[in-house]
């Protein structure tokens, strides 16, 4: 458990850093079966609390980085599951039955990626691949700089537009992502209808929903694909090892 500087409390699972580093860089998804038995290393009969088996990689890792990735993986989940060795599970599950018993702080600045803490996005920090003699990331600088002048301008814009069609236009932003895995009418209908206090008819809807894709992009812009999509880094499937509940 963390403690926030706003009084507020949040969960945090340490992930398996050797197996993701496996699965990142030493081709542990050629095969599914591999996986499955790496994965189960994490577990350790001697202990004799909650054990909660878990990777964080790249989603280009199944099946971009390395070719049929996405096959083993489905093998992996699928064997786990028919054979009952363990149970799959997720973070919101596993701390509703699991609370924290242990608090931890964050060291501020800090990434896996890069030595100088986060300089890799915003300086010419020296980390790179190598790829050619004599490159260097001078031009970061003033791409992040211009990166966060677009987003405040942005964000004032949407703050003074958004302000007379929804109730709390940063609520609303936060909470749009239901919009954008759900893009059905009665769901936009529902959004709409819930931050809007009020009927919003053809050019206010059009104009909250175009407010809301403008913040979605300031987003994304951040992105490693420069906006295209949101990059997957994240954790996959959990596995808490015990007993294979019925259904």
């Amino acid at each position: 458990m963390i403690r926030l500087p706003t009084g507020r409390e949040i969960a945090a699972f340490f992930y398996d850093g050797p197996i993701s580093q496996a699965v990142a860089f030493e081709r542990l998804m050629n095969s599914g079966q591999t996986l499955v038995n790496r994965l189960f290393t994490a577990f350790n009969d001697n202990r004799d609390w909650p054990q909660l088996a878990h990777i964080a990689t790249d989603g280009e890792s199944y099946g971009h980085h390395h070719r049929f990735g996405d096959m083993a993986l489905a093998y992996a989940l699928n064997h786990i599951e028919t054979s009952q060795s363990a149970r799959l599970t997720n973070y919101g599950e596993f701390l509703s039955l699991h609370p924290p018993l242990h608090e931890v702080a964050i060291y501020e600045n800090t990434s896996w990626s890069c030595a100088h803490g986060i300089e890799r996005w915003r300086s010419d920090c020296g980390c790179n691949s190598g790829g050619r003699f004599g490159w260097n990331q001078k031009w970061r600088t003033p791409l992040r700089q211009a990166l966060d002048m677009l987003r405040d301008g942005v964000a004032e814009r949407y703050a003074t537009e958004a302000g007379p069609l929804l109730q709390d236009p940063w609520a609303a932003r936060d909470q749009y992502i239901g919009v954008v895995l759900d893009r059905t009418p009665d769901s936009v209908n529902a959004f709409l209808h819930r931050h809007a206090g009020r009927r919003l008819e053809g050019p206010e809807r059009v104009g909250a929903l175009k407010l809301l894709e403008l913040q979605r992009a300031a987003v994304l812009m951040y992105t490693s694909c420069d906006g295209a999509s949101i990059r997957s880094c994240g954790n996959w499937a959990p596995v808490e090892k015990g007993a294979y509940p019925s259904r």
